[in-house]
């Protein structure tokens, strides 16, 4: 273990709900109020805590700032990653509201496609925006996403829902799906240039 090469990453991309969610939902509904972000960020700071999420401890280890969302554009640089996390986020695609149940309408297939639209526009801008501040705001296409790590945090609404809405019989029938939806995506993310994945479990909820 002792020869293992350091793990210099150039960017954090990651998905998930609110437990890695660093303002996507805030961004996209309504910012949530104090106690929020009041333990380290003195503010509420787009996060379903009254401090820093996992992710961003993860961020501070490898050295990089904390993740801006993709659905914020007021302030952020993605220079260093970018993160496509919702709250009530869910691996299957959603069958409630977020008005009515808290649900995101951002699954991790919506996810993904925010990731492919990041990953498309960057190229454009880098290669033919003519506009070298928005550069400085994006990753190198052809270079940073390769040697990026691609975080998974998500799981648990799909749980939940399950608990909530369905017998024991069709809970059980449901999670190879949920697993199955879930593998698919990290396949697809592999096709469209991740090579190092960390995937965090679920909680211990049901």
């Amino acid at each position: 273990m002792k020869n293992l090469a350091p793990c210099n990453y150039t960017a954090i991309y990651n998905f998930g709900d609110s437990n890695s969610d660093t303002g996507g939902i805030a961004a996209a509904f309504y910012p949530p109020a104090p106690p929020s972000g009041e333990t380290y960020f003195h503010r509420p700071a787009g996060r379903a805590s009254d401090g820093r999420l996992i992710i961003d401890f993860i961020c501070d280890e490898v050295g990089i700032p904390y993740l801006s969302p993709y659905l914020d554009s007021i302030g952020s640089n993605f220079k260093h990653g970018a993160n496509f996390a919702t709250g009530g986020a869910t691996i299957q695609r959603p069958n409630e509201s977020w008005v009515a149940n808290g649900m995101s309408p951002f699954s991790l297939e919506i996810q993904l496609e925010h990731f492919t639209q990041f990953k498309d526009r960057t190229s454009y801008f880098y290669h033919h925006g003519k506009d070298e501040c928005i550069k400085q705001r994006l990753p190198r296409p052809d270079e940073d996403l390769s040697k990026a790590l691609f975080t998974f945090d998500i799981g648990q609404n799909d749980v939940a829902l399950g608990i909530r809405t369905l017998s024991y019989q069709l809970q059980q029938a449901a999670v190879p799906k949920i697993v199955s939806q879930f593998i698919s995506q990290v396949q697809a993310v592999y096709e469209r240039g991740a090579r190092t994945f960390w995937i965090h479990n679920t909680g211990p909820i049901g």
